[in-house]
C-alpha cells in the first residue's frame, strides 16, 4: 500500500473550482463580480476594456456572427498579434459554444491555408499587418473574414446574413479550441481541448501562484501557445486582474520602458529572456568591476541580494511572480536566480494538457534542475525510463483527475477524431 503525501497546495476557498468548469461561466462569473475594474489594455492605452464592457462587446460580436449563420460547434480562426481584442475574439467564440483555433501569426501562408483547410474554420479574425498570409483560396471559402483590430468585416456577402444561427452554454467536456502544435515532431497536429481542460488549468494556476484582482499581468510570449494563452491571458480574467500588451514586438528597447510603466506583478516569459540578461548584462558586468569581483570572492550573499534588488526592479519593482517554460533553463543561469532570490518558477507541460503537468510553486525551497511538484490533482507516471538518459524518452503520463487529455483531429475528415490516449507521445 503506498503511502499518502500530503498536499503541497493550501487549502483555499473552493467556489471558483466548483463553480467555473467551462468558460461560458468563467465569462459570466468574472464579468459580473469585476464588472467595473480593467480587464486588458495596450500599454500606451488603446483597447481599453473594463470586464462590464468586455461583456457587452462580446455579446455583440457573437450576435454578428449568428446573423451570418455562425452556430455553435463552428470553427472560428484567429491570426493575430498579442492583444486585449485576441482574448475578445476568442470568448465570442467560445463562451457561446462555438470552437476557436488559434494560429501562431509566425505561421507561413502554407501552413495558416493548411491550417483552416484541416480545421474547417468558417470565420477568421485576424490583423491586416498578417492579412498577406490569407490566400484567395482560403477567403473565397471563408463565410466572414474580420479585422481583428477594428472589428469589421474585411469580407462578408449580402447572401450569408441569414440569421440562422444558433449558441448554446456548453458543457465541460464540449470541444473549446483546437491548438495546433508547431510539427517539430512531424505535420502539425490539431490538439483538441475541452472546456474542463482549460478551466482545471485556470484552477491548477491559482493553486500553484495565487493571484487576485489588484495584479498587474505583463504578456509578452504568442497567446496562440496554451502556456501564455491559459496561464497568463485567461488566469488574469479569472481572478479579476488586468492583463497588459506590448503593440509591438518585446524588444528589450521596447519591453524595458513598458515594464517601468505597467510595473507588472506577474509575467510569463521563456528561459532565453532571462538567459540573456545573465549572460549579456550581469556576468559582464561583475568581471568588468575590480569591486564586484572581489565581492563575489569574499562576499557573495551581499553581492547576491543587490544584483536581485536590481533585476527586480529592472522588471518594474514591484514583480512577485515570473514563471518560466517552454524549454529547459540553463542550470547555471537557476542557480544564479536562486542565489539572488529572485521570484521566479519554472514549469513543464504540453498543449495536450492545456498546458500545465508539473510546477514549482514559489515560496517553497528550490531545488536545481527541477521542475516542482505535479499540479494540482495531476496524477504522473514516469513510463519507460531509460536510466542512462535519467529521462522519459517517449512519453508523459499527463492524466489529471479533473482533467481529461485532449484529442487530435485526424487527417480523415470532419468527425474523424482519434482521442488522445492516457499518455503523449511527447517526450
Amino acid at each position: 500500500m503506498s503511502k499518502k503525501t500530503k498536499s503541497p497546495y493550501k487549502v483555499r476557498n473552493s467556489h471558483r473550482e466548483t463553480y467555473c468548469t467551462t468558460l461560458n461561466k468563467v465569462f459570466k462569473y468574472t464579468t459580473t463580480v469585476y464588472w467595473d475594474r480593467v480587464m486588458a489594455q495596450f500599454v500606451d492605452g488603446g483597447q481599453k476594456y473594463t470586464y462590464s464592457s468586455f461583456k457587452e462587446k462580446c455579446n455583440m460580436l457573437s450576435t454578428r456572427l449568428s446573423r451570418f449563420g455562425i452556430s455553435a460547434g463552428d470553427r472560428v480562426a484567429i491570426l493575430s498579434q498579442n492583444m486585449p481584442n485576441w482574448t475578445l475574439a476568442f470568448f465570442a467564440t467560445t463562451a457561446y459554444g462555438r470552437v476557436s483555433v488559434p494560429i501562431l501569426p509566425d505561421s507561413s501562408e502554407k501552413e495558416v491555408t493548411n491550417i483552416l483547410t484541416h480545421s474547417e474554420s468558417k470565420v477568421i479574425f485576424i490583423s491586416k499587418r498578417l492579412l498577406y498570409k490569407l490566400s484567395q483560396e482560403c477567403i473565397d471559402k471563408l463565410t466572414l473574414v474580420v479585422d481583428i483590430e477594428t472589428l469589421e468585416f474585411i469580407k462578408c456577402r449580402k447572401e450569408d446574413f441569414r440569421c440562422d444561427g444558433w449558441i448554446k452554454d456548453p458543457q465541460p467536456d464540449d470541444l473549446a479550441t483546437i491548438i495546433y502544435t508547431s510539427g517539430t515532431t512531424g505535420k502539425a497536429k490539431g490538439v483538441m481541448l475541452s472546456h474542463r481542460n482549460i478551466c482545471h488549468n485556470l484552477v491548477a494556476s491559482f493553486k500553484a501562484q495565487p493571484c487576485f484582482k489588484n495584479d498587474r499581468f505583463l504578456s509578452i510570449l504568442p497567446m496562440s501557445h496554451a502556456y501564455e494563452m491559459c496561464v497568463s491571458s485567461f488566469y488574469s480574467m479569472y481572478v479579476g486582474a488586468c492583463c497588459y500588451y506590448i503593440s509591438k514586438p518585446p524588444t528589450p528597447s521596447i519591453l524595458l520602458p513598458a515594464m517601468q510603466k505597467v510595473k507588472p506583478t506577474v509575467m510569463l516569459s521563456v528561459p532565453l529572456i532571462i538567459e540573456k540578461v545573465y549572460h549579456n548584462s550581469i556576468v559582464p558586468t561583475i568581471e568588468k568591476s575590480r569591486v564586484l569581483k572581489w565581492m563575489d570572492q569574499h562576499l557573495p550573499r551581499v553581492l547576491y541580494w543587490l544584483i536581485g534588488k536590481k533585476l527586480v526592479k529592472t522588471f518594474g519593482g514591484k514583480l512577485r511572480f515570473f514563471g518560466v517554460g517552454g524549454s529547459k533553463m540553463d542550470l547555471k543561469v537557476e542557480e544564479f536566480l536562486i542565489k539572488c532570490r529572485f521570484p521566479y518558477a519554472v514549469g513543464y507541460g504540453l498543449t495536450e494538457t492545456a498546458p500545465l503537468v508539473c510546477n514549482v510553486l514559489v515560496n517553497k525551497r528550490k531545488r536545481l534542475g527541477s521542475i516542482g511538484v505535479a499540479s494540482y490533482k495531476v496524477d504522473i507516471r514516469l513510463d519507460n525510463m531509460d536510466p542512462k538518459r535519467d529521462c522519459v524518452p517517449r512519453r508523459q503520463c499527463d492524466a489529471g483527475l479533473l482533467q481529461r487529455p485532449g484529442a487530435y483531429r485526424s487527417g480523415t475528415g470532419r468527425g474523424g477524431l482519434v482521442p488522445h490516449q492516457r499518455h503523449s507521445n511527447r517526450g
